[in-house]
């Protein structure tokens, strides 16, 4: 009787325990499980964490080109997908100008490059209180320089250094505790010009003394440290090798 009695409550604590949801499983790092969760609970919220999830797996994560494709395409999907249930989402319009920077990466498409800093900018004015459209006009004009170079940059995309530093700068003040912003404008910084390693430094070490709030911090921040070592030990050649794979798409292969 007892051991029924024991059996029982176990089954009803199992039954009870709630999953995890789509936030929850994204702040673990659970990426893939956090897509789905988002998409099962098809809210205009968890479907951007969704597209959040999907997008940082293509970007960050795989070394193989054509799942790079496959989630950019997904997490356009569920962008779109939670604009349809709240088309003034924050969360879901930079997610989707996120994937149609990532596609124009993958694509080399000026067109939707283009369209991407529209949408950032229409979102830092929209809410100028956020952090996120400034952190992603920073990444967009800064990887177009060292993609393309200065010259080319601003010739086809209107990209520049000043605006990548400036847009960091916004971004760091508002996400003044947070690693992503001062760990991505190191590297970025570095990868555009190895003379400026004293200002990378600088920024990397802000990074590291910040407290990241959830794994892809967390994995910013881990980025960060292999940079700031290499940098400390004088070998700038390399600490730009790794700011690299560490940028969107660097560990495509």
């Amino acid at each position: 009787m007892r051991r029924a009695v024991l059996w029982a409550a176990c089954v009803f604590l199992t039954a009870a325990a709630p999953h995890p949801d789509a936030a929850e499983l994204f702040r673990a790092g659970q990426f893939a499980a956090a897509s789905e969760a988002g998409r099962a609970e098809h809210t205009a919220n968890s479907l951007a964490i969704a597209a959040r999830a999907a997008l940082t797996r293509a970007a960050f994560l795989t070394t193989d080109r054509a799942l790079a494709r496959t989630l950019v395409l997904q997490g356009e999907s569920d962008a779109n997908a939670a604009l349809q249930l709240d088309p003034q989402n924050y969360d879901a319009l930079f997610q989707r100008a996120s994937g149609i920077g990532y596609r124009a990466t993958l694509t080399n498409s000026p067109k939707a490059a283009s369209e991407t800093r529209s949408i950032m900018t229409a979102l830092s004015k929209a809410d100028p209180a956020r952090a996120e459209a400034f952190l992603g006009l920073a990444a967009w004009n800064g990887e177009a320089v060292d993609n393309l170079g200065r010259f080319m940059a601003g010739m086809v995309l209107g990209a520049k250094l000043s605006a990548m530093n400036e847009n960091f700068s916004e971004a760091e003040k508002r996400w003044p505790t947070s690693p992503v912003p001062f760990a991505y404008h190191g590297c970025l910084l570095l990868r555009i010009d190895p003379g400026q390693t004293t200002r990378a430094t600088v920024l990397l070490e802000v990074a590291m003394r910040n407290r990241p709030r959830e794994a892809y911090e967390m994995t910013a921040q881990k980025g960060a440290g292999e940079v700031l070592a290499l940098l400390k030990r004088g070998d700038v050649k390399q600490a730009r090798v790794v700011a690299k794979m560490l940028g969107s798409f660097g560990r495509l292969t």
